[in-house]
């Protein structure tokens, strides 16, 4: 996601995300921190706010990341992306004539939302199928790998436009 929004010609892209004492978490993290360097582009570290798990760390760090002036705000998961743009509205700046709007994970939330905000997309049944495959392995006694790269799409919609 980080490396297409770079290519879309947006370099002030500031992360929001949670705890990156979840893997997940961490993992967007790298995405993001890997797509600016795979696009030889310098991160400002002032554009990464992590650790957001409550409603006013979420506020915080919207605030904190409009102060630096972003192009693109890019959310960690779909729950945050909304989130922060019903806080954007609240405020009276406009997606994505203002500020464009960016999630790592896509849902109903996004697709159904005003407007539609970019996600990257990941398919639920072959995740569904990997983990079940897993467990199975598992309680057959077979060892497995513990993380399962999956694939994704992304989708752009009116929020980055």
């Amino acid at each position: 996601m980080t490396r297409l929004l770079l290519q879309l010609g947006m370099r002030r892209i500031a992360y929001m995300g949670g705890c990156t004492n979840y893997t997940v978490n961490e993992d967007r993290l790298r995405g993001y921190l890997r797509g600016f360097s795979d696009c030889g582009v310098q991160v400002d570290q002032k554009l990464i706010w992590t650790g957001i798990e409550t409603s006013e760390q979420r506020i915080d760090a919207l605030e904190g990341a409009l102060e630096q002036k972003p192009e693109c705000l890019l959310c960690a998961d779909d729950s945050m992306a909304a989130a922060v743009l019903q806080e954007l509205r609240a405020r009276h700046i406009k997606v994505p004539e203002q500020v464009k709007l960016a999630s790592f994970y896509d849902s109903e939330l996004l697709t159904s939302s005003t407007p539609q905000i970019s996600a990257a997309q990941f398919d639920g049944e072959r995740l569904g199928a990997t983990a079940c495959r897993m467990l199975l392995d598992i309680l057959a006694g077979k060892q497995i790998a513990l993380r399962q790269m999956q694939g994704y799409q992304v989708i752009l919609r009116e929020s980055t436009k």
